[in-house]
């Protein structure tokens, strides 16, 4: 401090933390104040610089998106801006508009001259040839034995992380039936295969309407310098823009796409776009559902009973805004947990976790095996249901609703974090069935989408 005060050259440490706090969202007036300290450059300064620094990473992002195959992902944003000395012309407002990403794949192939050529001609013989109810069946029933295969490592998983149990110090702990099964299709791992993202410039404009998104669009494009016509030409013709989404974007994109169809020529009929709806929306919506359909009360069994005893504050009511997925998956786990572990002890006919160490490998398996049969499995549901009304047990019941569901959850979301994307496209089929029975009709459109383009619609390259 006392050597910036002397000569501004001397700012290293100001203009880290002039950076730092810029990002952190503090107002002029902080940086005034902190400034005068010595500890921040001035706010004059930290603008200038992040107007450099934003320019030189679109030139980048600019240059590298020439090279390598690339996605985008735009939605809206929420800025407050505050005033500190109310004037008439000097008024607080929350201001609406989107931000985009660019994310940049450096080792996917890139794709020929000739994809948006096969895409349109894919997508039109795909629009006359639908997925059947038969067709979704038999993608269920080739999927099963995958998705089981990862469940049963999930309740296994349950076990192991305990510690009671103690892997550690287990004696078969290095055997390969302990390991995680192999992934179906996993992504790529390494500093080689590590996605670059780049923000695009902020735009004001709210993505309220089918107007606005075609203007965002039209921005986006700007900013990615494809401007004039034998820039358009070139991208109506000879490429393809994958843009990701929740589902209001892309259902909104969607519905332009269908408006601009009679268009003149393949740029403006936005032939080479690729809609894509985001997996984070898609485990929320699973989220949601689960949440309403096994909320059950403080009293009885359920989400509420344990948001009651984990004293969870804020989950009694689904919310799309603030950290609620965060927390409700968070209570999910840790549900599942508790159930899994409680099955171990039933089903291994134990008092405690740790008398299962004197068990093997192949028996911990049989008896993971035992417990998705017996609790959570619609075998078992089917069981409990064929029974007497004066033998039911409506409680075990709903345990092993709750257990079935939440695994798949699970299993689902461990996928999406390691990029096992095989096992997300077995989960597709699954999806369907979870949104068409809770009644979330626009994302079983979604998932029908998803799956009317892997199969029929898109050429093997862009899939």
């Amino acid at each position: 401090m006392l050597a910036f005060t002397h000569s501004s050259r001397r700012g290293r440490f100001q203009k880290f933390l002039s950076i730092y706090f810029k990002f952190r969202g503090l107002s002029a007036k902080g940086f005034d104040t902190l400034h005068a300290l010595a500890l921040t450059m001035s706010h004059k300064w930290t603008c200038n610089a992040m107007g450099k620094i934003s320019e030189k990473a679109m030139d980048e992002m600019n240059c590298l998106k020439n090279k390598y195959p690339w996605t985008l992902s735009y939605d809206n944003i929420n800025i407050p801006f505050r005033v500190f000395s109310q004037r008439l012309d000097n008024q607080g407002e929350f201001g609406n508009g989107t931000a985009a990403t660019v994310y940049i794949k450096r080792d996917a192939t890139p794709l020929s001259l000739m994809a948006n050529h096969s895409l349109q001609e894919t997508r039109a013989a795909g629009m006359q040839n639908p997925l059947t109810a038969l067709d979704i069946f038999n993608l269920t029933v080739e999927s099963t034995p995958h998705i089981l295969l990862h469940i049963k490592y999930q309740v296994l998983r349950f076990l192991l992380i305990n510690s009671e149990f103690d892997l550690l110090s287990y004696s078969f702990s290095q055997s390969e039936l302990l390991h995680p099964p192999n992934p179906r299709q996993p992504l790529p791992t390494g500093s080689k295969h590590v996605t670059l993202q780049y923000l695009l410039g902020t735009i004001n404009i709210p993505e309220a309407s089918y107007e606005d998104n075609s203007h965002l669009v039209i921005e986006w494009l700007w900013q990615l310098k494809v401007k004039g016509a034998e820039m358009q030409q070139k991208l109506g013709l000879e490429q393809l823009i994958a843009w990701a989404g929740d589902q209001l974007t892309v259902d909104r994109l969607r519905n332009l796409f269908k408006f601009c169809a009679e268009d003149l020529n393949s740029y403006d009929r936005l032939d080479w776009l690729l809609l894509v709806n985001g997996w984070l929306h898609i485990m929320m919506g699973v989220g949601g559902s689960m949440h309403k359909q096994h909320m059950g009360t403080s009293r009885g069994q359920g989400i509420s009973q344990a948001i009651d005893l984990l004293n969870k504050k804020g989950l009694g009511n689904a919310q799309i805004k603030e950290p609620f997925h965060h927390n409700l998956e968070e209570l999910l786990y840790e549900m599942a947990e508790a159930h899994i572990q409680e099955a171990w002890l039933e089903i291994g006919k134990v008092d405690s976790l740790a008398q299962l160490r004197e068990k093997t490998p192949v028996e911990l398996v049989g008896l993971a095996e035992n417990i998705i049969k017996k609790y959570a499995s619609t075998d078992a549901l089917i069981e409990q249901d064929s029974k007497p009304n004066n033998q039911k047990d409506a409680v075990l019941q709903q345990t092993i609703l709750f257990c079935q569901d939440v695994l798949h959850y699970i299993t689902l979301d461990q996928a999406i974090q390691n990029g096992d994307v095989g096992l997300m496209e077995d989960f597709l089929p699954y999806l369907l069935y979870r949104f068409l029975g809770s009644g979330s009709s626009n994302y079983a459109t979604e998932i029908l989408e998803i799956l009317q383009a892997f199969h029929w619609e898109w050429p093997s390259e862009v899939k």
